[in-house]
């Protein structure tokens, strides 16, 4: 029979939903609230063999509030590391075990960019890299809305400084489309709430007679408010 207190965690992360799940998973009592940013750090700094160490040596039948999180950046590490199999098999295990959270949307964002990448041909960031000099991106539209990036409680109470750059399209009504991160740092970690920043920014309006992108420098700082740069 499952244990009382895991079903009780994994009702009140599932009620989060895309909210932020990790926001929940805090609330919980106990050294639980302090693997958070323990685990983000150990990512942040590139030390994924700790990371590792520190997901096996977890007792997740007692307390699973936390797997989704640390499969998802195990997910990560695979990936850096080059092994995209045993990468896919982590972030799917989120979305099916956590569905409707935080973990389970930014693992469902590198599923998509993963399958992106298996496709023959150049990927998207290689196809739009190759008009980054056209009148495509120089267009001069200017934002009218522009709120500074969104930065997750989970990663500032973790201290993660870094920064992501969003390549994104301007439909000719102003909104924001097409977005996708090209680089970020540490990596892919910031990616959603950097995502979610842009998709929120309005540009002013435009004929629509040709295709307008723009692309942008998200800094995240946990002792300050973010900041875009071109």
């Amino acid at each position: 029979m499952e244990h009382a207190a895991v079903k009780a965690r994994r009702s009140l992360v599932a009620a989060c939903g895309l909210a932020r799940g990790l926001a929940c998973t805090t609330t919980t009592p106990g050294p639980a609230i302090e693997e958070v940013p323990r685990a983000y750090r150990l990512y942040a700094d590139d030390d994924c063999d700790a990371l590792h160490a520190r997901a096996e040596s977890m007792d997740w039948s007692v307390d699973d509030s936390l797997e989704p999180l640390f499969d998802l950046l195990r997910g990560y590490c695979f990936e850096l590391e080059g092994r995209i199999e045993d990468a896919q098999a982590r972030y799917t295990q989120v979305v099916v075990d956590a569905p409707a959270t935080q973990q389970a949307y930014e693992a469902s964002l590198r599923l998509g960019t993963l399958a992106q990448l298996a496709r023959p041909g150049p990927s998207r960031a290689q196809q739009v890299a190759r008009q980054l000099t056209t009148r495509t991106y120089r267009h001069g539209s200017k934002p009218v809305v522009q709120a500074e990036p969104t930065y997750s409680s989970a990663l500032r109470d973790a201290g993660i400084e870094g920064f992501a750059v969003v390549d994104f399209a301007i439909a000719p009504n102003g909104r924001t489309e097409d977005a996708f991160v090209v680089g970020s740092k540490p990596p892919f970690v910031l990616d959603a709430d950097a995502l979610r920043t842009v998709r929120e920014w309005i540009y002013e309006p435009h004929s629509g007679k040709r295709p307008r992108r723009d692309r942008v420098k998200l800094d995240f700082d946990p002792t300050s408010a973010g900041a875009a740069t071109p």
